[in-house]
């Protein structure tokens, strides 16, 4: 029986890989590394953050809203749903639990993150929390 890495993306690093104009930012080839390794988890929290920022309007001139109907649709079909039934308190901003509370309630391989408030925590709960480049450089 083969493990299926799950990882969970904190909503500023899935910003960066969508508005990267050409696909290749580091956070962008963070997101296309998980796609093929694993499966990306989401929460109704973590997701309904994502559409409230991808649609604030100081990301109009960096990204269309074709293309954020686009990523949000794909990124709802391919995601793995998780309801999180107990909530985590432990990030110093608590606007990121959400984060944490997905990861520890499906059992999370990795959280990719560029925010301080989660790399401080570092591993959590014996989940990795990596940013995009220390993700890529895994082996």
């Amino acid at each position: 029986m083969s493990v299926i890495n799950k990882y969970v993306f904190d909503t500023n690093t899935l910003l960066s890989a969508i508005i990267s104009p050409d696909g290749k930012s580091i956070s962008a080839q963070a997101f296309h590394k998980a796609l093929k390794q694993g499966v990306i988890l989401a929460s109704d929290e973590t997701f309904a953050e994502l559409v409230d920022v991808i649609f604030r309007k100081r990301f109009d001139k960096y990204i269309s809203d074709e293309t954020r109907f686009s990523f949000l649709s794909s990124f709802r079909k391919a995601a793995i749903w998780t309801e999180v039934i107990n909530p985590v308190f432990d990030c110093r901003d608590p606007k990121d639990n959400k984060f944490l509370s997905l990861a520890k309630e499906a059992n999370a391989t990795l959280i990719v993150s560029g925010d301080d408030d989660l790399l401080i925590l570092h591993p959590y709960k014996e989940i990795p929390i990596l940013n995009s480049r220390q993700f890529l450089d895994l082996a």
